[in-house]
């Protein structure tokens, strides 16, 4: 385990901290030299062990993690390790392999990754996304905490809202198809100088933006796009047929940029992966069927919504989903929900929470709070406990 110091940036306290996790020497110097001389600090880890040791002692801002390592646990298990951590999992991490197959993409996406990069990638795309998500990550920590009031209510059932703005009929009509068939509502238009009022108005999870388009300059939408306080988190996914755009777009703000083609697994992939950040900004808490959304103290099952809940009874059911399947105790329960870290450790009125919360949510949520004797309550999918 090694840290490095940007030699210019050592007296910096807000250096950016960069932890690359790889069983590779040779990679884990390409990252700390294609960082270093750029104002971070870069740390890396041979094994997942010595990553969790950095994850917890230190104020990591982005995560670079190959998929595969060699000893003991391997990388995908470390990341589903940090998205299941209430303190860490809301860190950026991009996820980096040597294979080819789209389903090591596709299932690092799955776990939580906020990216995926082949090994051999181009090193100012890499660096360009990275930068991207610790910027993103530190303004969301500043100024989102009441990021989505407003926001068009999601149709019953679907993932979210996607707007799409696509040059040509046939390849809107295909886009939504695609999007649609995936689970998201769509809002669609063919004239992408109307992006901005259509993202005012419907306050969409994320933007579908073709840049190929004779009277679109996609940097020039982003630029608008982030001078609108109401709609500046939203992330927006380029596409174009020329892959020489792709630098140029994310440097001026965009957040992926897809190729166009009749393969919309990437597209997908890449929607998919704004919805988890909207989520992770938005402090959603998402657990097998259940999905818990602070915003509104909403609950769904399915995607569907199912119950609002008071605050108290939100927070309860919140802290026991995130800690299942872990059982909480009575004391924290009073001390992090009722905040009253007085009471006596048998007081009822945790029972007496515990039951208005099965009484205001249904079956087979209500089956899945789980009463631990002389212990506390814990939320379990086996409603059998």
């Amino acid at each position: 385990m090694r840290i490095s110091y940007s030699p210019k940036n050592v007296k910096s306290t807000k250096c950016a901290k960069v932890l690359v996790v790889d069983d590779d020497a040779s990679f884990r110097g390409l990252i700390r030299r294609i960082f270093e001389d750029d104002s971070y600090r870069v740390m890396d880890a041979a094994t997942a062990r010595q990553a969790w040791g950095l994850l917890l002692e230190e104020s990591i801002d982005i995560v670079i993690l190959d998929l595969v390592l060699q000893k003991e646990t391997d990388g995908m298990d470390l990341l589903k390790r940090l998205r299941q951590d209430p303190k860490l999992k809301d860190i950026p991490v991009v996820t980096v392999t040597c294979h080819l197959g789209n389903e090591w993409l596709a299932r690092s996406i799955k776990l939580g990754a906020n990216d995926c990069f082949r090994k051999g990638f181009d090193q100012g795309i890499f660096k360009c996304k990275v930068e991207q998500f610790i910027s993103q990550r530190r303004a969301e920590m500043k100024s989102n905490r009441g990021h989505g009031a407003g926001r068009r209510a999601r149709k019953t059932g679907t993932e979210g809202v996607v707007l799409v703005a696509v040059d040509g009929e046939k390849r809107l009509r295909l886009t939504r198809q695609r999007l649609r068939a995936a689970g998201y509502e769509v809002i669609s238009t063919l004239n992408t100088a109307r992006i901005v009022a259509l993202a005012l108005k419907h306050r969409p999870d994320c933007i579908v933006l073709d840049c190929d388009d004779g009277g679109c300059d996609a940097a020039e939408v982003c630029a608008d796009i982030q001078s609108h306080t109401l709609i500046r988190p939203t992330p927006v996914i380029v596409q174009s047929l020329r892959p020489a755009m792709k630098l140029k777009v994310l440097r001026g703000g965009a957040d992926h940029f897809v190729p166009k083609s009749d393969d919309p697994e990437e597209l997908l992939v890449a929607v998919h992966i704004c919805q988890r950040r909207r989520e992770w900004s938005a402090q959603i808490l998402r657990r097998g069927d259940i999905m818990l959304d602070p915003r509104g103290r909403t609950v769904y099952l399915d995607n569907a919504p199912v119950a609002t809940l008071p605050e108290d009874r939100f927070r309860l059911l919140y802290l026991l989903v995130q800690s299942s399947p872990n059982p909480v105790s009575r004391q924290d329960i009073c001390r992090r929900v009722l905040r009253r870290p007085e009471l006596p450790e048998k007081s009822r009125a945790v029972d007496a929470l515990a039951s208005r919360l099965r009484r205001d949510i249904k079956e087979p949520l209500r089956d899945r709070i789980i009463s631990r004797r002389n212990f506390g309550f814990s939320y379990s999918l086996d409603s059998s406990g």
